[in-house]
């Protein structure tokens, strides 16, 4: 998030220092909502093991991965800590049940950046030209567009079908059976998949491309 800012940074540093503090708190929730959505749709399926653990709260630090929050804060791109399912809990053929847990993630932060762009659509808040000709009268539009874009970011990265993002477990329970078996074989090499992602993703920005795309939809005008 900070370094698709710098532009911000080198051009207004004063509102850059006091957007990304904002910004940061409104992260936190968004991180925490994803997760919840996770165990609670699990909890209705049948599966309690989320709220056993005391993971169904909404203290952020029952949640956030240090690590993985560092990483969404720099560069866009992280994670909380995984909800625990028992998939043979969910009342269900256990591969759908994950898939509907999993969805349950990225449509959470689908729904929180329609809900935001709404103050667009309505012409409630005018949006920026730009990040770099933003100021501080526009301050709460920057930080209503950050909440739009962090949940796109986040929906759209969970939805790729790579262990151990959500679309991983979405694809696996979408699949017949006997490619299901060996599609979820991929998952013993969840962190060396999830390194070459990143990777793919810095060198050819192709996730950038599709984030602006759909926020694009959400704010129905191009701003990018």
């Amino acid at each position: 998030m900070i370094l698709w800012n710098l532009d911000l940074l080198f051009d207004n540093p004063a509102l850059f220092f006091t957007v990304i503090p904002i910004a940061i708190l409104v992260l936190l929730p968004m991180l925490v909502f994803h997760e919840v959505s996770h165990g609670w749709v699990a909890y209705k399926l049948g599966d309690d093991t989320a709220k056993n653990l005391g993971r169904l709260t909404w203290n952020p630090l029952a949640h956030l991965d240090r690590v993985g929050s560092l990483m969404l804060l720099f560069v866009g791109i992280g994670w909380a800590k995984p909800v625990p399912v028992n998939p043979y809990r969910l009342g269900m053929d256990p591969r759908k049940g994950m898939a509907i847990v999993g969805a349950a993630g990225p449509l959470s932060n689908f729904l929180m950046a329609s809900i935001a762009s709404i103050l667009f659509r309505l012409d409630i808040l005018d949006l920026p030209a730009s990040y770099s000709v933003a100021s501080f009268s526009n301050l709460l539009a920057i930080v209503i567009l950050f909440v739009v874009q962090i949940n796109v970011i986040l929906g759209v990265l969970n939805m790729l079908p790579v262990p151990p993002l959500d679309g991983f477990k979405i694809v696996a329970g979408l699949l017949p059976q006997k490619y299901a078996i060996s599609f979820t074989r991929m998952e013993r090499y969840a962190p060396q998949a999830f390194l070459i992602l990143v990777l793919f993703i810095f060198f050819t920005g192709f996730l950038w491309r599709i984030v602006a795309f759909v926020v694009n939809i959400f704010l129905g005008t191009d701003f990018y």
